[in-house]
């Protein structure tokens, strides 16, 4: 299973598959252009886990993604580890 989605009336869910051992839970209000911003949400959030879960280090950079434990220059912890 790589994603499943149910539209109904109130809400959308959607789950799918980020990498091997991770998978992500989406809640989303009702409507077709909210459910294809979700979908497109998740799989841009799917390359940066891909990395994450082949090299074991946070990507940066590209989208702002380097904020991480409220440091905006990328510089912190994660799991123990500096980052």
């Amino acid at each position: 299973m790589n994603e499943w989605a149910v539209k109904l009336q109130m809400v959308n869910i959607y789950i799918a598959r980020l990498t091997s051992s991770t998978y992500v839970l989406v809640i989303a209000p009702p409507g077709e252009a909210e459910f294809n911003c979700l979908k497109l949400n998740v799989q841009m959030a799917k390359e940066d886990f891909v990395k994450l879960d082949l090299t074991g280090e946070l990507p940066r950079g590209e989208r702002g993604g380097s904020r991480v434990n409220g440091d905006e220059k990328g510089k912190g912890e994660v799991g123990g580890k500096a980052v």
